[in-house]
């Protein structure tokens, strides 16, 4: 799922990682200095209304194995 970003414009490093998020996850950001900050948010939000995840079911076991494999053919080869 998409997440809306809303940096503290106080701290050095929020913007940059948002900004980051953004550019490989496709998240939004808004900044509370624009203007228009609050209809921003509302949009965003209302654009989400009535989302559900959809369930995936995970066998976490065979992800667990396939890791372990992963690592064990780079460790020796």
């Amino acid at each position: 799922m998409r997440q809306i970003i809303v940096p503290i414009p106080r701290t050095h490093d929020q913007e940059d990682n948002a900004k980051r998020y953004v550019r490989y996850h496709n998240d939004i950001m808004l900044s509370q200095r624009d203007a228009d900050f609050e209809f921003q948010l509302t949009n965003a939000i209302k654009h989400f209304k009535g989302y559900k995840k959809i369930w995936q079911p995970k066998d976490k076991l065979a992800i667990i194995a396939q890791a372990k494999k992963t690592i064990w053919e780079a460790i020796v080869g």
